[in-house]
């Protein structure tokens, strides 16, 4: 169920900020359908295909739906095919990669530099190339910035991960989720999203987060008694909110709309939706536990 809940918040949180309450008011149901949709279509395609494929199919339903609304108005345009096409093969390669099982094991057959998304995000990164005729001096150009672009987040993260490695294998995990569970006991699930949100906000990046704190919450939640698969899932969404909090993700925004210099208002604007989510998480936690699932 929190699968399904991390892109429907996500969804309604971006309109919110985006629009502000004026727009709110006006689209606000629609915001909220597609929200449900795209949390819905996420689940969905998590239990019956596979999770890496769940966001990015989810969006293309929601904006699929958003899109055909508007046929009548958008119909004097022309749709940008050879711009998508790049995209769409990514996404076809990666059904095929992880989907029918007959196809992905004759494919992991090859070897293991095929296994994995990554593979086909190069391939499709080279169809795109020769769809759009870049020039070697434009690929080589593209490659580099790209490099200058990815070195950094690469290199965070994987310190994001051994550190996470380090904390599980050293016990510091145990032993920290073992405080936790002695101090909350039954409430921990409530307690669960705070420390995902730190994470995100720590480190910018979901997969920062999880890689610090999922051993903690992994612990704690078979400490507690709790559903591994529930807390697992609420920091998986908290961690991926609350990055939106950080410095390095204000910095990006406030960058991409002319807003340099007013990261502060940004964050301002951020901060309730976000808390409305921990919240919600929180009081999930909550039902799910008295519950017993």
């Amino acid at each position: 169920m929190v699968l399904g809940v991390g892109p429907f918040f996500e969804s309604v949180t971006g309109f919110v900020l985006a629009g502000g309450a004026a727009a709110l008011r006006r689209h606000g149901a629609e915001a909220v359908g597609l929200g449900i949709l795209a949390g819905a279509a996420t689940l969905g395609i998590s239990v019956l295909l596979v999770p890496e494929l769940s966001g990015a199919l989810a969006a293309a339903v929601a904006a699929g739906v958003f899109l055909v609304r508007r046929r009548r108005r958008l119909r004097a345009l022309r749709p940008p095919l050879r711009a998508m096409a790049p995209y769409a093969l990514l996404l076809i390669l990666l059904v095929a990669a992880t989907g029918p099982p007959a196809l992905r094991g004759a494919i992991e057959s090859l070897g293991p530099a095929l296994t994995g998304p990554a593979p086909w995000l190069f391939v499709s990164a080279l169809g795109a190339a020769a769809l759009l005729a870049v020039t070697p001096a434009g690929g080589a150009e593209a490659a580099t910035a790209t490099a200058r672009q990815w070195m950094p987040v690469a290199f965070a993260t994987v310190g994001f991960v051994l550190a996470g490695q380090v904390i599980a294998g050293s016990g510091a995990a145990a032993l920290l989720a073992g405080g936790a569970a002695n101090a909350l006991g039954g409430a921990y699930a409530a307690a669960a999203p705070m420390f995902g949100a730190l994470g995100g906000g720590l480190t910018g990046s979901n997969v920062g987060s999880n890689a610090l704190f999922m051993p903690l919450q992994v612990e704690a939640a078979a400490g507690t008694g709790s559903s591994v698969a529930l807390i697992a899932g609420i920091q998986n969404v908290a961690g991926s909110h609350a990055s939106f909090l950080s410095p390095q993700r204000l910095v990006l925004a406030a960058t991409a709309t002319g807003l340099v210099g007013r990261e502060g208002e940004i964050a301002k604007a951020a901060v309730a939706p976000v808390a409305v989510v921990l919240l919600l998480l929180a009081a999930v936690g909550v039902v799910a536990s008295s519950s017993g699932g």
